[in-house]
């Protein structure tokens, strides 16, 4: 079993045990889109890969799960001495998926005397290493990207950056540009953009326009049209910037933010 059946069967178990397998009643109860679960729990949805890092962390969030819930108990388990909870279970990895780093992340009930932690006191801990090389692309270049493009090779960027994340082969990475995204994105910050990730009310999205010209903004459905096509705002978090319509300005989504870096200025 991959790690996005499993994936699959956590998240199918929990429907069933809150809404006796009702997905819409599910949705519901966790003011989630029942549609976009509906996507998540099919297997043949992405070639199967519908259920991927992204997409799992930000579920985690929003129904308020423990941080790796839908990873826990898959095919081997990690050392103890790396993944040692309080009630002796263990976290366990996916041949060939996450990285152990990854799956060790720390969260507030792993043992105070766990070796990638700093003390008991102490709120650091070792982070993951990046193990995969995605290229940082210009804005001109992700205005010319399509659902059909191949992927950006590594030399085509800018500049290269590593990321432990399981992200597809399409993964790139923008430099922010401008102000429309204070206070949370400043200019140099870096993002890392999914176009496989579909994107999720609130989430952070780079699209672009009938000019081929992209941009970053939040992402805000607004309910579909007579033609059955998803309506959207794209709106910065600057209040001096406008919002953005996808069908006046004739918008569409290239990619989901799954990850985002800042740099300390003086």
């Amino acid at each position: 079993m991959d790690i996005d059946a499993y994936r699959r069967k956590r998240l199918k178990e929990l429907v069933d045990k809150e809404s006796d397998g009702n997905v819409a009643a599910f949705a519901r109860l966790h003011n989630q889109d029942a549609a976009r679960l509906r996507q998540v729990l099919n297997p043949n949805y992405r070639g199967g890969k519908g259920f991927r890092e992204g997409v799992a962390r930000r579920l985690e969030a929003d129904l308020k799960l423990p941080p790796l819930y839908f990873d826990l108990g898959i095919e081997q388990v990690i050392d103890s001495k790396h993944a040692s909870l309080h009630d002796n279970s263990m976290i366990s990895a996916p041949k060939g998926g996450l990285t152990e780093e990854l799956l060790t992340a720390r969260r507030d009930n792993l043992t105070e005397d766990s070796p990638q932690t700093f003390g008991k006191h102490q709120n650091v801990e070792v982070a993951p290493i990046g193990q995969r090389k995605i290229p940082v692309i210009s804005y001109v270049q992700a205005g010319m990207m399509t659902e059909v493009v191949d992927p950006f090779e590594l030399g085509d960027g800018l500049e290269t950056i590593t990321t432990h994340l399981d992200l597809s082969d399409g993964a790139f990475g923008l430099r922010i540009k401008g102000e429309s995204m204070l206070p949370e994105f400043r200019e140099g910050d870096v993002i890392i953009i999914d176009p496989a990730e579909h994107p999720l009310p609130g989430d952070f999205v780079v699209a672009k326009n009938g000019d081929e010209e992209a941009t970053f903004k939040k992402y805000r459905p607004r309910g579909t049209n007579d033609r059955g096509e998803m309506v959207f705002e794209l709106v910065p978090l600057n209040d001096d910037f406008p919002t953005l319509n996808s069908e006046r300005d004739h918008m569409s989504i290239i990619g989901v933010m799954v990850e985002h870096r800042k740099y300390r200025r003086r």
